[in-house]
């Protein structure tokens, strides 16, 4: 049985799965990597059999629904969208997350500006400072 912390975590959604991008991890503070490792260390201990299970993640993004075009029924009747089952959303394949995959060469500018709304990027003031968090590790290809 999870905690009330666990519980917490996830917030109100339904999530059955904590996926993280290891280009994004890698971008953490040195201290932080430190102690997740070894959690993921005794979490793999604990569930040896599921290196049996396979996962596949993909990356959507919420877009409106191209059958109903964002109105949850479909052609003026009040039945809802079979598509969409209503919501006037869909989500579909995001493409051009791509390099979210790249922890090797990981792209700096783009990992930073997650960490902002997307409507204000790259204006918004604190993002040099973001972007030197990311770049921690010099070592690391500097693409961005």
């Amino acid at each position: 049985m999870e905690t009330e912390k666990l519980a917490l975590a996830f917030g109100l959604t339904r999530d059955s799965w904590l996926t993280m991008p290891r280009s994004l991890m890698g971008a953490m503070p040195p201290e932080w990597q430190d102690r997740l490792a070894p959690l993921i260390d005794e979490f793999r201990a604990a569930w040896p059999g599921l290196d049996e299970v396979r996962t596949r993640v993909e990356v959507v993004h919420e877009a409106e629904c191209p059958t109903c075009k964002g109105f949850g029924a479909q052609g003026g009747e009040q039945e809802p969208c079979d598509e969409c089952g209503g919501t006037g959303k869909v989500d579909i394949t995001a493409r051009w997350f791509y390099w979210l995959n790249d922890y090797r060469r990981p792209n700096f500018k783009r990992i930073a500006q997650l960490m902002f709304p997307p409507k204000t990027m790259p204006q918004h003031q604190d993002y040099q400072a973001a972007l030197a968090r990311v770049r921690h590790n010099p070592a690391l290809d500097e693409r961005a």
